[in-house]
């Protein structure tokens, strides 16, 4: 019984295709694990698998509608808002004392246009606009 587990784990390994039918392989190249749509496991046809993401600074955003080019992002046009992330959030009262956290009234809004790579930030008030009672600082990364 265990030798025909055994089999039958292999068989599903040997079979392993993408929906279209073009079967992958698993290899490695230097050092890196990923695999392979080529049997004979070819340069070319190598696909590494991505350990973690790469994660790039674009910049700061200080309370006030700001738009950023990321057109230096290769492939900046398969990109969607989505790609965006904020880190470390804070918000700044106008008497001057400021904390940190993620409790702002208004969020900060991204809308990114990848045929153009404009990323544009937004938002991020607590109270009313004009007689804001706090404003939201911000880092923007682009996760890759």
């Amino acid at each position: 019984m265990v030798l025909q587990l055994k089999a039958d784990v292999d068989e599903i390994n040997s079979n392993l295709s993408f929906p279209a039918g073009v079967r992958f392989y698993h290899d490695v190249k230097d050092s890196v694990r990923g695999y392979n749509t080529d049997p004979a496991r070819g340069a070319d046809t190598f696909c590494p698998f991505r350990s973690s993401p790469t994660i790039k600074y674009i910049g700061a955003y200080e309370g006030k509608a700001k738009t950023y080019s990321c057109i230096d992002i290769p492939g900046y046009n398969n990109l969607t808002a989505e790609n965006f992330v904020f880190k470390n959030i804070r918000a700044k009262a106008n008497s001057g004392s400021q904390y940190t956290g993620t409790q702002v009234g208004n969020p900060i809004w991204l809308s990114y246009n990848n045929n153009t790579g404009a990323l544009t930030a937004s938002g991020g008030y607590a109270g009313e606009k004009v007689y804001a009672m706090a404003t939201a600082f911000a880092d923007i990364y682009v996760v890759l």
